[in-house]
């Protein structure tokens, strides 16, 4: 018999269960995504987080799972469907609006990866660090582009 999955999915309600713990711990979230969703399902879901870009605030999404789960693919599709990535930097790009924008890798335990770094294999490790007057991490040293048009090249 194949195995059974221990998580349990409801994209309905935002939530992901663990049944393989001791006992079932369970996650509540925004939104989850099924597997099955599509990049247009995907981008037009996050669409509301543009706007507050654009009206000055951070944001950050989050594509968390295993190695070879589709992390990537949802942040950067393919040139047939483009991904998250791709799609909100064209849009912001049409805002006119000054930006500034970072492309950060998190791989386990490693420190953070620059991926718009010239060289992201050869690039330094990102330091993690904490502003105590804004109460927000930092990390010094990060590639940032003040455009959007050189993200979509770097992609």
């Amino acid at each position: 018999p194949a195995p059974t999955n221990p998580l349990a999915l409801d994209d309905e309600n935002g939530t992901i269960t663990n049944n393989a713990a001791p006992k079932p711990q369970r996650y509540e979230f925004d939104r989850v995504f099924s597997p099955s969703a599509l990049q247009p399902q995907l981008f037009l879901e996050t669409t509301p987080l543009l706007a507050t870009v654009l009206s000055g605030a951070k944001v950050t999404l989050l594509a968390y799972g295993a190695h070879n789960a589709g992390k990537t693919h949802t942040l950067l599709g393919s040139p047939e469907s483009p991904g998250l990535i791709p799609r909100a930097a064209e849009l912001l790009a049409a805002s006119n609006l000054p930006l500034s924008l970072s492309l950060l890798e998190f791989p386990g335990d490693a420190p953070p990866l620059d991926l718009l770094a010239a060289d992201p294999a050869a690039a330094a490790p990102i330091p993690v660090g904490f502003d105590p007057d804004t109460r927000r991490a930092v990390l010094p040293g990060a590639t940032a582009l003040d455009a959007v048009p050189p993200l979509l090249d770097a992609l």
